[in-house]
């Protein structure tokens, strides 16, 4: 779309199908930068992608095989799965190193992903993932502190209210990375 404001069917083939692929952001370069029609070529790549994503499965993504010796990523499937089944409004993912939360933006649940970790860095890393708000708090002390400070946290950022259901996945012991090995449903009351 650099010389033309329509793209041919193998760019506009090409951004869909890094979306059906599960990729987290679709990037232009040479159109935006010095391409005859910027405005039109980035007004066209969201359109793409918001019908590609449009377009997924019922959980948004067709990921249903996941590396069965990795608990993190079981964990995340069942989170993914349990959010779609119960309705869940935000998914809360206590993440030390961000990939808990990866992990489940990879199955595009029906769910806001709360990431709440404890590490600038991890938090600027996780801001370009799928769904993921990345935010940074003190590490709680213990599982019920973590799952106080979920209900917390959904509330002040505005991705849940009284009434919603709301999911937890945490590690114990808490704060450690690779840990990932809870998941809880609550209600926010």
């Amino acid at each position: 779309m650099q010389e033309n404001p329509r793209p041919t069917r193998a760019e506009a083939s090409d951004v869909a199908n890094a979306v059906f692929d599960g990729t987290d952001a679709t990037m232009l370069s040479g159109e935006s930068a010095n391409g005859d029609y910027p405005v039109e070529s980035v007004a066209t790549m969201n359109r793409i992608d918001i019908k590609a994503e449009n377009d997924l499965s019922v959980d948004g993504h067709a990921v249903h095989n996941f590396d069965t010796s990795d608990v993190t990523e079981a964990v995340a499937a069942a989170v993914a799965r349990t959010a779609s089944n119960l309705h869940v409004k935000t998914i809360v993912a206590a993440t030390a190193s961000g990939h808990t939360a990866r992990m489940i933006s990879k199955y595009r649940p029906n769910a806001d992903i709360l990431a709440v970790t404890f590490d600038e860095r991890t938090q600027r890393g996780l801001m370009i993932n799928w769904g993921v708000y990345p935010v940074i708090d003190t590490a709680p002390a213990s599982t019920d502190d973590m799952f106080a400070l979920a209900k917390k946290r959904v509330v002040e950022e505005g991705l849940a209210e009284k009434g919603d259901t709301i999911l937890v996945t945490a590690g114990v012991p808490v704060g450690t990375k690779g840990t990932t090995n809870i998941m809880r449903v609550m209600r926010i009351n």
